[in-house]
């Protein structure tokens, strides 16, 4: 489904993503990986489980990344820390 919807490249140029607060569940799509100019990403105050996807170390402009309060579990990604921004 989120393949799809950036695929068709509706998003490429997308810079902030805010999704807080908005009782989302599962996991982060690792997708989000492909929406490259994303230079802020909040997804805060949701119900997001398992894993940060270490995909989200690939997003070069990426320079907040907001994932409070909620079930994710686990280490954060170490490719996290190579981001320059």
């Amino acid at each position: 489904m989120y393949d799809e919807l950036i695929s068709k490249k509706k998003c490429k140029n997308l810079k902030f993503l805010g999704l807080s607060g908005n009782n989302l569940t599962g996991k982060i799509p690792p997708e989000l990986e492909l929406l490259s100019a994303l230079e802020t990403i909040i997804l805060g105050y949701n119900e997001f489980e398992g894993l940060i996807p270490p995909e989200f170390g690939n997003l070069d402009n990426l320079q907040y990344l907001d994932l409070a309060v909620g079930s994710l579990s686990g280490p954060i990604p170490s490719s996290l820390g190579k981001l320059k921004k």
